[in-house]
């Protein structure tokens, strides 16, 4: 009868005892999957994690993002790579490749979103303006002007050379003997794909908003409130993007936006637009 194993209560030839995707003798250490037997690398290849990166399985820790890549930690020694803006493992196959703009590389998916004319401006501003209207937010002008710049020029124009900043609201009063009048403008980082550009613009608007209506607030309360602006953004993108930024404004650590904004999120939550609106007012 010669030798044979016995497996699942069945008694099996050695010689009978092959991996079931290469057809050759199992020796040594296999696996079982669906009452069938692998060699450990022929189940991997099958059935094991691919990187989407490499295509390869992968064996041991691993990166994955919110569309489902997963991509070893490093490739030939260098380290896998995400977009700047929305996190995704940066590769050929993964994010339609990449760019650097300002210092940041941008997966393509970003690429082709960005904002950079002021026909996508148009485009945008309007509909963030309706959008806050309809929570309460009246009274913001609609001939603000909005400029693109790069990241230098915001740097200086904010005395802020972090690198993080992406908008800035500015205001410049008006006065003589007989007249006076506000002019207000938008400073906006440029190449922002469109919805981190939608929620950099809602956020400023509201700050012109508070001085257009003389609100007072402490420096917290004013962020916290304007960042209710891009929260309101991101929660009406459909995509994982837009779920991953909310998710960045959630554990900011910084005591101004990020505490600021889970406060007036908080009392949001109590409350609801109008009210919240009426009381800081």
């Amino acid at each position: 009868m010669g030798s044979y194993l016995t497996l699942n209560g069945q008694n099996i030839h050695s010689d009978c005892f092959r991996c079931n995707k290469c057809k050759n003798l199992i020796k040594g250490e296999y696996i079982e999957y669906l009452r069938k037997y692998y060699h450990t690398a022929c189940y991997q290849s099958t059935f094991g994690l691919k990187c989407d990166v490499c295509h390869k399985t992968i064996d041991g820790h691993y990166y994955s993002d919110v569309w489902g890549n997963k991509s070893h930690t490093h490739h030939n020694g260098n380290k896998t790579v995400f977009c700047f803006y929305c996190n995704r493992i940066l590769s050929s196959s993964t994010s339609k490749g990449s760019q650097i703009k300002d210092g940041k590389q941008i997966c393509g998916f970003c690429l082709e979103t960005i904002v950079n004319t002021n026909i996508k401006i148009k485009k945008v501003e309007k509909s963030i303006l309706i959008l806050l209207s309809l929570v309460g937010f009246k009274q913001i002008p609609h001939d603000v002007s909005i400029e693109l710049v790069e990241q230098s020029k915001l740097n200086k124009l904010a005395n802020d050379y972090s690198n993080n900043i992406q908008g800035l609201a500015s205001t410049e009063y008006r006065n003589s003997f007989t007249t006076s009048s506000i002019k207000h403008t938008i400073y906006i980082l440029n190449n922002l794909p469109e919805v981190v550009f939608k929620g950099v613009l809602a956020h400023e608007y509201i700050h012109i908003w508070v001085r257009e209506n003389q609100v007072k607030l402490s420096l917290q309360e004013e962020e916290g409130l304007c960042n209710l602006g891009s929260y309101l953004i991101y929660k009406n993108d459909p995509t994982p993007f837009g779920g991953n930024l909310l998710k960045q404004m959630e554990f900011n650590p910084d005591i101004i936006y990020g505490d600021g904004y889970r406060k007036m999120k908080d009392k949001l939550k109590l409350l609801n637009w109008k009210k919240l609106i009426e009381k800081v007012k």
